[in-house]
């Protein structure tokens, strides 16, 4: 597989991959949404923690 996939990528001619970073507008967006979704993260974590410990303490 590995051998074909050279293969591929020596045959077809592949156009030289080209990275740019996003314009500082898009970058405050995406820092942006990466925080909520850290706070939503953390929040998840400590509803589980404390469900889980509930969970522990009731005798079934």
């Amino acid at each position: 597989m590995i051998g074909l996939a050279i293969f591929a990528f020596l045959r077809l001619e592949v156009d030289k991959v080209n990275f740019s970073f996003p314009e500082v507008s898009f970058s405050s967006f995406y820092l942006y949404i990466g925080g909520l979704v850290f706070i939503l993260l953390g929040i998840d974590h400590w509803i589980r923690q404390l469900y889980k410990k509930k969970q522990q303490d009731e005798p079934i």
